[in-house]
């Protein structure tokens, strides 16, 4: 239906401007004494927590699930959200954080072509054209004054690839899963997995050491507002549109680290970094009302 798939366009860029709050709750814990990686594992653990607590209220749709759908599940969570929150704090320490984002909105590229092969989504003449174009935006939004090296490139394009992973794997999840399966699949797997990592257990550590008890605030905010919240968005705008017209409006969470810059930590936004947003927000639009086929609601 046409309306879903304008509502469906709303929760993804809702979604985007939620994730683009995680850079400026970030840098409050990398101030507060933690490193890239152990705020990785905090956003991915502390929301698989609040998720468990949360569980008796969506208990009767968590009961849907099928042991039959745990490998697909499981390779869109460790794809979608655990490597893609691993390779993309390894950037930020390689190659600093701006460049670091315009890599990891190589995204859409690489949603269009797995889409293609996995969901037999038609690869169109326009859509690659707005893709081209929205990464363009972000290249000129992003200044990129750090030192560049192989290795720090590497991670971004797997940092892409993993992003886009979680929008075409959740696609194809969602055929026979509900969304809050979908969800809580895609957090709580990657959080059994950051259990078992070193720098969980430091940034334990340092959380139950002695620290301002605001971290604690600003930790459960990047699990919540950061990570749960616009999943739940993406996850459900999924069902009403097609994988590579989602991942592209997710454009909208760089732009929102932008103007979170400029306006909260007070950087200057120089004339390439209005065009990019000018770019941005030219694609998104466009890309949303040149509506594709509609997609009929897989779960009411």
């Amino acid at each position: 239906m046409q309306r879903h798939y304008y509502l469906g366009c709303v929760l993804v860029i809702m979604a985007a401007c939620c994730w683009g709050l995680i850079g400026l709750l970030g840098a409050k814990l990398n101030q507060a004494g933690f490193s890239g990686l152990e705020v990785a594992s905090l956003r991915i653990t502390l929301a698989s927590a609040v998720l468990v607590a949360c569980s008796p209220l969506v208990w009767r749709s968590l009961r849907q699930f099928q042991r039959s759908q745990l490998p697909m599940l499981a390779a869109q969570s460790l794809l979608g959200v655990l490597l893609m929150t691993v390779f993309y704090f390894l950037v930020v320490q390689a190659i600093g954080a701006a460049l670091s984002v315009a890599l990891l909105y190589t995204a859409p590229v690489w949603s269009v072509i797995l889409a293609h092969f996995l969901l037999k989504e038609r690869m169109t003449v326009v859509g690659v054209v707005f893709t081209l174009f929205t990464v363009a935006g972000v290249a000129l939004c992003l200044s990129a004054s750090a030192p560049i090296n192989w290795t720090g490139i590497v991670f971004g394009l797997l940092s892409g690839f993993s992003y886009a992973c979680f929008g075409v794997l959740g696609k194809k999840a969602l055929n026979n899963n509900p969304p809050s399966i979908l969800l809580y699949s895609s957090v709580l797997i990657s959080g059994v997995v950051m259990l078992f990592t070193p720098f969980f257990h430091s940034a334990m550590g340092k959380m139950f050491g002695d620290i301002d008890a605001s971290v604690w605030g600003v930790a459960l905010a990047i699990a919540v507002v950061g990570t749960l919240l616009p999943y739940a968005l993406y996850t459900r705008a999924l069902q009403w549109m097609p994988a590579t017209r989602a991942q592209v409006l997710t454009i909208f969470e760089p732009l929102t680290a932008v103007l979170l810059a400029a306006v909260i930590l007070h950087e200057p936004l120089g004339w390439s970094q209005y065009i990019g947003i000018a770019m941005i927000l030219a694609s998104a639009l466009f890309n949303a009302l040149i509506q594709p086929k509609p997609v009929e609601p897989i779960h009411s």
